[in-house]
């Protein structure tokens, strides 16, 4: 899973990736927490939990010299339709991969991915 900075040019026909913000694996995936926010619930913010150990494991072994500090990401959208498509697509991504040959040889299938919704108040 990789963030990065990226803009659109004139006529949103192609995109230009400037910076990478941060990047983690897949296979670190703990939970999924979707909750409404803003003053009038106006955007939605998903926040991805990642099991640290397993994070930095993964990391180490493609590299990675500095450990991972921080076992969560926090992502935000403005409407449900855009969300629900991006934690279906992660969702398929983790199961896809934990039920992969190597995951299964390996014994590093990990558990079924959750996804919780906290409720507007």
């Amino acid at each position: 899973m990789v963030n990065v900075q990226a803009d659109f040019n004139d006529l949103c026909t192609e995109a230009t990736f400037k910076a990478l913000k941060w990047k983690m694996p897949l296979e670190a995936i703990k939970a999924l927490q979707i909750e409404p926010k803003g003053p009038k619930a106006d955007y939605y913010k998903l926040t991805v939990y990642f099991d640290k150990d397993r994070m930095n494991n993964v990391m180490r072994m493609y590299g990675q010299v500095k450990d991972q500090k921080k076992d969560k990401r926090a992502l935000k959208f403005v409407d449900l339709g855009t969300l629900r498509d991006f934690a279906f697509h992660l969702k398929r991504l983790y199961h896809f991969h934990r039920r992969s040959k190597p995951a299964i040889n390996a014994n590093k299938e990990g558990p079924p991915l959750t996804i919780t919704d906290t409720p507007a108040k």
